[in-house]
């Protein structure tokens, strides 16, 4: 029996763990890893190579579902209080299901911000912010 795929997400984002680069970057790379930081106005930010990115609302507008449609207020969430959806695959499928949609392409949240990062550490295979964030994916979805 075939499967019908009807309706299909094809911007859909996961949101990566806080700790995603303290787990998963090779250690000889750490002190030059991406980082949570509080900015100024008291908004999460992450930073790369001394410089902040990500909205000035803060990080956690990433995973703000709910603010088009009024239930949630813009820069009001931290990252972690994302929907849980965007964290835990098994959550995102009971989300998908009440959206009505039958297949998702995942593409990262945090990790869109490895362009910021210089050439030289993108280069070096296991210390890249891009391997890390493929690490952290097949290892949740190996836990299945």
């Amino acid at each position: 029996m075939t499967r019908a795929y009807n309706v299909i997400d094809a911007d859909g984002h996961i949101l990566e763990p806080l700790d995603l680069w303290d787990r998963y970057i090779d250690p000889k790379f750490r002190e030059r890893r991406p980082r949570f930081v509080i900015d100024e106005n008291g908004k999460e930010r992450l930073s790369v190579e001394g410089k902040l990115l990500g909205n000035p609302r803060g990080i956690g507008s990433l995973g703000s579902v709910g603010v088009r449609q009024g239930i949630v207020k813009a820069g009001t969430l931290k990252y972690a209080e994302g929907r849980r959806g965007g964290f835990d695959p098994h959550a995102r499928i009971v989300d998908m299901d009440a959206d009505g949609i039958d297949a998702a392409f995942l593409y990262p949240s945090l990790g869109l911000f490895a362009g910021a990062v210089e050439e030289d550490l993108v280069d070096t295979g296991s210390g890249a912010p891009i391997h890390v964030g493929n690490a952290w994916s097949a290892a949740t979805l190996r836990r299945g």
